[in-house]
Parts: structure tokens; C-alpha cells; sequence
């Protein structure tokens, strides 16, 4: 298991016919590099209100 740390640079909320709305996040890791995330906004639920920029995530992933 490997311990990582991001960082929300940029977060917007953006609509499309084709998937409807949905949270768009950039992230970047402490190399450097950029992650571009989509989340559907209904699938987020009550918890988008967490989602803030400039917020560092701890977490772990195998």
C-alpha cells in the first residue's frame, strides 16, 4: 500500500448533453504532475460541499 498526497488546483462545475453535469477537479501530485477527474454532479451527492481548491487529500491506494 502506498501512501499519496494531492492537491486541488482547480475545480468547476460544467454541463454537457451528452453526460450532464458534472464536477470537473485538476488536481497535482507532489512530483508535479497534473490528474484531470470527473465526477457526475448526482453521483457526488451531498458530499460536493467538501470539494474545495487549494485543498491537499491524503490517502492510500495497493
Amino acid at each position: 500500500m502506498a501512501n499519496v498526497r494531492i492537491k486541488t488546483i482547480q475545480l468547476w462545475e460544467q454541463y454537457s448533453a451528452g453526460s450532464g453535469e458534472t464536477i470537473e477537479i485538476i488536481f497535482v501530485d507532489a512530483r508535479g504532475n497534473k490528474i484531470h477527474g470527473t465526477m457526475k454532479k448526482d453521483e457526488v451527492g451531498q458530499s460536493v460541499h467538501v470539494l474545495q481548491q487549494r485543498q491537499t487529500i491524503f490517502g492510500f491506494y495497493n
